[in-house]
């Protein structure tokens, strides 16, 4: 299953990167509200502007109109373009399902409050949906805040910078990080007991701009991928494998990613 915020960027960058992914092409994308970025006073790209079938028009429409200025960058050509505007028509021909976002999905504000009951939200709804695989595009804040609600003290013991940096910190474009989520007793009993940095990925700090030991810098044409295909904003991606796990729980294998195309083994076994 395949879950995206219904933000644009986020949405953009789910199809662009997922169009050749099976389960997009079988069963399309479902719409989570609950993966919108965190809104504050002055985040005026967290707020919605549409809903429904509104939201694909608005996508499509962006994203092609932001493929074809594209010309204007001097490290992409013409035939370059012409090849994303084919990339991006057809990926934005993936069967939407609009689900939760039908009616109006955004808020003025997320109270800390109203982010700790949408992870709870969001988390209850990948452990109890059907199926074992799931790939979900959200935002940068989203998942600060999920890794600071879920991260295990034993694990961010063992691993005391990464675990800081994945509660503070932003990661590269076209990053990706796996973790195990394990859920047991209650609903709201989760907890994350394993995570790992894959393809390279590093952390963006705000001062310095540079990457922590988690990871070395993206690939360049990654970086472009995500001006082209999320007007410069971030968008990342969890994907998720559900197992049993003892004492009457479940875990399920969760990863996230910026902008880059998610390959089908890691996505089935990793």
């Amino acid at each position: 299953m395949i879950l995206s915020s219904p933000l644009t960027r986020a949405l953009q960058t789910c199809l662009i990167s997922l169009k050749d992914h099976p389960t997009a092409k079988s069963k399309g994308v479902t719409l989570c509200r609950d993966l919108r970025e965190i809104k504050t006073l002055g985040g005026f790209d967290a707020k919605g502007k549409c809903f429904g079938p509104a939201i694909m028009t608005r996508t499509e429409e962006k994203l092609i109109k932001k493929i074809k200025e594209a010309n204007t960058l001097g490290d992409v050509s013409e035939n370059q373009v012409k090849r994303y505007l084919e990339m991006a028509k057809e990926a934005c021909k993936t069967k939407i399902d609009y689900n939760d976002a039908n009616t109006q999905w955004w808020v003025l504000k997320d109270t800390k409050s109203d982010v700790k009951e949408r992870l709870e939200d969001f988390l209850s709804y990948i452990r109890y949906c059907p199926g074992n695989t799931f790939i979900c595009v959200g935002h940068s804040m989203f998942l600060k805040a999920l890794f600071t609600h879920c991260l295990s003290k034993e694990w961010s013991a063992r691993h005391p910078q990464v675990a800081q940096n994945l509660k503070t910190e932003k990661l590269t474009n076209a990053g990706c990080v796996a973790a195990d989520f394990t859920f047991r007793g209650s609903s709201k009993e989760w907890e994350i007991t394993e995570a790992k940095l894959l393809f390279e990925t590093g952390f963006q700090f705000r001062r310095t701009r540079s990457h922590s030991p988690g990871g070395s810098r993206s690939p360049r044409n990654g970086k472009r991928s995500e001006r082209l295909l999320s007007d410069g904003s971030e968008a990342l991606a969890l994907s998720g494998r559900r197992k049993p796990a003892g004492g009457g729980g479940v875990s399920r294998n969760v990863s996230s990613t910026r902008s880059s195309p998610l390959p089908e083994d890691e996505s089935k076994h990793r």
